[in-house]
């Protein structure tokens, strides 16, 4: 048998952690606070790695010492975000390396198998003392894995636990390894080695640059979990209610693992936006193309019938204020979720609607996303459903059918329904529509002085997964617009006064995005923001809100 043991020493540095829920695992043996120090060894080589534990279920803190402070791992799961640090030796001086945890993951390791479901042998003698063994054995692809527990027969402390076959995560050979535990301290800690030092908290080296323990997950079979583990895939599944059997679910696992692989590289390099799992994660881009967004095409548009935008009555470029959001004057409703239907065109128009209706009555109604969906297909200027449109065209359809409804009498289906527009019940109707084609500061006047208005953006991949922080994709067209939303602000980003922002209300839910909004760079018109931005002007208001 032929090893390359210091590469394998390496990688089973980080090995011989298994993975737990945060809060416990609730028939596991052993206690919430521990202090532990053992031996990991790999027999035929020279591998004896010296390894220190301080286990705090209670307060999620662990750190992990090798080789007498050689290597020191502090996981402080206990903050938010939560952060792992890893010290280690660079020449002649200890750096630390910071890092944030598995941004879907509420996990930490633990050093001590769960063996309440093994088989329970005859006791016998190891290292000198009498023990009581416990024993797993599991099989795949016909190669057996031996996993053998040695506890004191007095007090139940640990003494060995060994590993003996095939594992997956060292190839396909046959090997053994051995932990010898030399002390064991239940219930108690020292609170204290789990501060940071100071090398870890003024250091230039704490940052997210180093690459620490990505392959934990992947080596936990050294410790296998005899209670069934729930996957980050079946927490993603219960999370957003979708059920998979048989074959499609190991392809959407597939696809939802390379989706957060995707997300977990991003979010360890330096970026002014996050990722995070959301409800496209076990899709594919084509398949949330064809299901959630709109049939993509160049712009702009026709505008036939729209007002010319006039701006010569504007306030001078300095006189604008430099942060604006109509959220905080009344005149943007919460946020909603287009479902499964390709409609965020309609979504876009209710918005303008709902702005400038707030604005002529100070009275914030929800517009039925609904009715303009199902009243567009015979307009002039014809909309799709589900199938999608834009929203151009949608607010043309509008126009055409003299008025608008409420939400509550016309509600939300997610489903291309008969067109049920009742004139009586209708809020408004629309007077002109106009379109903004120039500059972004032109966008920024209109939005300040005429309310929320409805825009078409280029979504790619990174933008479908994103959770916060300031979007910025050079990969994402000014053309090729195929998803509408509402652009209800702007201002300059507090982490970098110099670059400014707008923000923009989606229609995929509030889980989606910073609680279903973007922030994206006001920088050469990033995603097509301002390449179709329309508002409107209403007719004559009715006495059908509240």
């Amino acid at each position: 048998m032929k090893l390359d043991y210091l590469s394998l020493f390496l990688i089973l540095s980080f090995s011989i952690f298994q993975f737990t829920e945060q809060i416990g695992v609730s028939k596991s043996p052993w206690p919430d606070k521990y202090h532990l120090e053992l031996t990991f060894s790999i027999p035929g080589s020279s591998i004896n790695q010296p390894i220190t534990c301080d286990y705090d279920l209670s307060s999620n803190k662990v750190r992990i010492d090798q080789y007498h402070g050689l290597s020191v791992n502090l996981f402080r799961y206990d903050q938010d975000p939560k952060y792992y640090y890893e010290m280690v030796v660079a020449q002649t001086q200890q750096i630390c390396f910071r890092n944030h945890s598995n941004l879907y993951s509420n996990t930490i390791p633990v050093f001590l198998p769960d063996y309440s479901e093994w088989n329970q042998l005859d006791p016998e003698v190891r290292r000198g003392v009498r023990v009581n063994a416990y024993q797993l054995i599991t099989k795949k692809h016909d190669e057996e894995t031996i996993y053998t527990f040695y506890t004191n027969a007095e007090n139940n402390y640990p003494v060995q636990y060994t590993v003996k076959g095939v594992l997956d995560i060292f190839s396909q050979h046959l090997d053994e390894y051995v932990i010898n535990y030399y002390i064991y301290t239940p219930d108690r800690v020292d609170k204290s080695v789990f501060d940071l030092p100071k090398i870890c908290t003024e250091s230039d080296q704490s940052s997210y640059n180093h690459v620490f323990g990505r392959n934990l997950i992947n080596f936990k079979k050294l410790f296998p979990n005899t209670i069934k583990e729930e996957s980050e895939f079946d927490k993603f599944l219960k999370t957003y209610s979708k059920n998979y059997a048989g074959e499609e679910y190991f392809k959407r696992k597939q696809i939802f693992e390379r989706n957060l692989n995707k997300i977990n590289q991003h979010n360890k390099k330096k970026s002014t936006y996050t990722l995070a799992v959301n409800k496209f994660a076990d899709l594919t881009f084509e398949e949330v193309e064809s299901i959630y967004l709109l049939p993509k095409r160049d712009v702009p548009i026709s505008k036939q019938s729209a007002l010319d935008f006039n701006s010569e009555k504007f306030m001078p470029n300095d006189q604008l204020p430099h942060h604006f959001n109509w959220k905080d004057y009344g005149a943007v409703t919460s946020v909603k979720d287009q479902g499964t239907c390709s409609s965020s065109w309609a979504f876009a128009v209710a918005g303008t609607l709902e702005g400038q209706y707030f604005l002529a009555t100070s009275n914030l109604e929800s517009v039925s996303a609904q009715n303009i969906i199902d009243c567009s297909w015979k307009s002039e200027y014809p909309s799709y459903g589900c199938d999608g449109s834009s929203h151009w065209n949608g607010l043309n359809a509008v126009k055409e059918m003299g008025g608008f409804m409420n939400e509550k009498d016309y509600p939300y289906l997610s489903v291309s329904g008969y067109c049920a527009f009742d004139e009586s019940q209708s809020l408004s109707t629309i007077d002109k529509i106009v379109n903004i084609t120039s500059s972004d500061y032109e966008v920024a006047q209109s939005l300040y002085e005429y309310g929320p208005m409805s825009i078409s953006l280029h979504v790619i991949e990174s933008l479908l997964f994103y959770s916060g922080g300031l979007y910025h994709d050079v990969m994402c067209s000014q053309e090729n617009v195929n998803h509408a939303a509402l652009l209800i602000g702007y201002g300059f980003w507090e982490e970098d006064p110099t670059q400014a922002y707008w923000l923009i209300k989606s229609s995929w839910g509030e889980a989606w995005g910073d609680e279903g909004y973007l922030y994206i760079a006001r920088d050469n018109n990033l995603c097509g923001v301002c390449s179709e931005v329309s508002y409107v002007v209403l007719g004559d208001i009715s006495s059908n809100g509240n």
